[in-house]
Parts: structure tokens; sequence; C-alpha cells
């Protein structure tokens, strides 16, 4: 009787207890910052009610591009003109009130490194990725993102980037095909070139817009005298160049990248050769001509861009990157058109999410600081995209003019 006393007292003790602490619990409000919504319209106090649910932390977006080693100047300018547009737009607000975190990873412009960096965006939880920047280095991420319905857009030019049935992919320039092709036709054409020597660096791009020119000059009637390989990362070039010095050709065309371009040209000419050099886009802006020196005056280069004065937009955006990188943009332009991309995306679907981004980019036109864009169903820039020619004088890129598709 004592025992069942005693067990009674303690059990109503611990009652007593429990009661206390959850009125005190309630009086503090527990340490909860979640609030309750007002009852909607045609609700009653009596009635469940909803949680105001606050945007989930930033909307994020990959960038994959060399920002160390050969390349690592493109990738920075690029990187720069994503950057100032995002920046823009974080200070106005974000986007559908959430402000954009950019993961920015360093690929080095390889292609192995390229899919571990594909990896490591997937697993940060990226709606979108702008890059790779170059073919070789895009192609083996395709499935990657492809498999986790991530948006990815690109400068690669290579055909075969936007011909594999991916439709997650989207082409912010012209490829292969325009830019070779154009500039196939315009040597035969505007320069009189009937005789052509091709060195490229055996890689995707390099490769394929040489493929490209060599159709269309020999289809113009031209004829190319030979097609050399060259290795990227070495330095001599005497034994190629010496090579076409004995077929006299009326130009050289190379396929590839800055870093092996300027020491072409610069052997080239230090040979005697006066040959027109005519190169791609990656020999576009000041790493070409810093390498090549004195040489590159009068090389002719390729590109998909108009010039920066050409429109009000792109004078306000040459001035802004100007002012806030301290120099002028040469593949920020890019950069800067791939984020509003995606950001016009967002704005239409208003959803946070690969797929939806997508979706929305297939369907709409989008106006950018280079014109309009839409994309074909495999991702492939609508229209094809126009070429610009230019001639490096007194050091920098001098426009020439625009070669349009046939």
């Amino acid at each position: 009787m004592g025992t069942r006393v005693r067990t009674y007292a303690a059990l109503a003790a611990v009652v007593a207890l429990f009661l206390i602490l959850s009125i005190a619990l309630a009086a503090c409000g527990g340490g909860d910052t979640t609030t309750t919504a007002a009852p909607a319209s045609g609700t009653t106090a009596g009635e469940a009610t909803t949680t105001s649910a606050a945007p989930a932390g930033p909307i994020k977006i990959g960038f994959s591009g060399p920002l160390t080693g050969n390349g690592a100047a493109v990738g920075q300018d690029y990187l720069n003109g994503v950057m100032l547009y995002l920046d823009k737009i974080n200070a106005e607000g974000g986007v559908n009130g959430q402000t954009i975190e950019v993961v920015k990873e360093d690929d080095l412009m390889d292609p192995k490194n390229s899919t571990v960096v594909a990896q490591k965006l997937v697993d940060a939880g990226v709606i979108a990725v702008l890059g790779p920047l170059t073919s070789g280095s895009t192609i083996p991420t395709l499935n990657i993102y492809g498999d986790a319905n991530i948006a990815q857009l690109t400068p690669a030019s290579n055909p075969d980037v936007t011909a594999q049935g991916f439709t997650h992919v989207f082409r912010v320039d012209p490829d292969d095909l325009a830019q070779g092709g154009n500039i196939g036709r315009y040597c035969y054409d505007k320069l009189g070139a009937k005789t052509a020597a091709v060195i490229n660096d055996k890689q995707a791009f390099g490769q394929g817009v040489s493929e490209e020119f060599q159709k269309a000059f020999e289809a113009a009637g031209g004829t190319v005298t030979s097609v050399n390989g060259i290795t990227p990362g070495d330095v001599d070039f005497r034994a190629v160049l010496t090579k076409i010095k004995s077929e006299n050709p009326d130009m050289v065309y190379f396929g590839g990248v800055a870093q092996e371009g300027g020491l072409i040209v610069k052997q080239l000419r230090d040979l005697g050769m006066e040959q027109i050099f005519f190169a791609p886009d990656q020999c576009f802006g000041p790493e070409f001509i810093k390498i090549g020196g004195d040489a590159t005056e009068g090389a002719y280069i390729s590109y998909q861009g108009p010039p920066l004065d050409s429109t009000p937009e792109l004078k306000t955006f040459l001035e802004e990157f100007s002012a806030a990188y301290g120099a002028e943009p040469f593949v920020g332009q890019f950069g800067y058109t791939s984020a509003q991309l995606v950001v016009e995306a967002l704005k239409t679907t208003g959803a946070a999410d690969g797929a939806a981004i997508i979706e929305a980019l297939h369907s709409g036109e989008f106006q950018t600081i280079l014109g309009p864009y839409t994309f074909e169903e495999n991702g492939a820039m609508g229209g094809g995209g126009t070429i610009y020619v230019y001639q490096v004088k007194d050091g920098k890129d001098g426009y020439l003019e625009a070669s349009v598709p046939e």
C-alpha cells in the first residue's frame, strides 16, 4: 500500500513537471522562428493554414573553363563577362527573389579534367553550366550534364557538340561549319589565295575548323598543298614550316589556339615566309598578339562576334567591362550573353530547375547584347550566325567586314 502511494506521487510529480515545461516553451516560442501565414481568404481560424516559405538559398550556376595554364586568359575573360552580368542581377535583387551564386571550376581546357569538373558541378547542385569553352573539353562532358538534366551553354564550335542527340546543350556562337566554311570561300574569293597549306593541332576544335576550311577552299576552286598536324604544348614548329615553305602556297591556315598560333606565325616570319596567315577565333584577342609579337601584324582572324562599338548595347557593355576589369574584353561578351540567356530563361519559367531552363531555352527567343537568340532542336544557334573578319593592325584586332553564311 505504501509503495503504491509513493508510485502515484512520483507519477503526479512527473506529469506536473511536463505541464510546467510545456507552458514555458509555449510562452517563449520554443526557439522556432518559422512564422505561420494568416488564414487565406475563404478559410476560418479553425482551419489548417500553410507555412509561408522564403526562397531556398541562392540559385547555383556553374562555370567550367581554363583559369590557369594554357588558355587562362580566355577563360578569365569569359568568366569576367559572366560575373559582370550576374553581379548586376544580384545587385537588383536577383531572379524571382533569389540571388545567383557562380560555382567556378578550372578545367584547364583539358578533356579529362573537364569530366572531373562536370561531376563536381553536378554534385554541387547547379541548374546550368556555362562551358566548357572548347570542343575537346565539351564533348566528353555532354552525357554527364545531360544525364543530370543540367542546361549547358557553350561556345564550343565543333558540329559534333550538337550532333549527338542531346537536348540539354546550347551553342552560343556559330559552329565550325560556318567559321571554316565561310573563311575557305572568303580566302579564295576575297583574298585571292589559290593555294593553301593547312596546319592544325589535332584537337576537336582545331582539326574540325581546318577540315571545314579545306572543304570550302577546294570547293571554291583552291588547292591545298598539304595538311600538317602539330602537338599542343610543342614550341618549335620550324620543321613543319620549312616543309611548307618549299611548297610556296599563297597562304597558311592554322586551326588551333593562341599559344601555338602565336609561335607558328612568329617562326613563319623568322623563316622569311610572307604568305597570308589566317587563324580562327581562338587566336582573337591579346594573347595571340602578345605571343607572336610584331609577326602577328597583318594576320587575319575570324571571329563570331561583331565589333564592340557596333551597337548601343555593345558600347555600354564595353564601357562597363573596361571599368570593372581595366581591359577591353575579347570573349567576355559571350560569357555575358550566356549568363543573360540563363537569367532570361529563369524569368520565363519561374523555376530554378535545370529541366525547366532547358525547355525554356528551346521554346523562346531571347534578347542579348549580341542580338536575338533562338536555338535549333539540337541546340545549335538559330540561323547559323555570322562570321566576322579581323586583321591585326598596330597590335590590335582591326575589324574588316562580315562574312555571311551561304
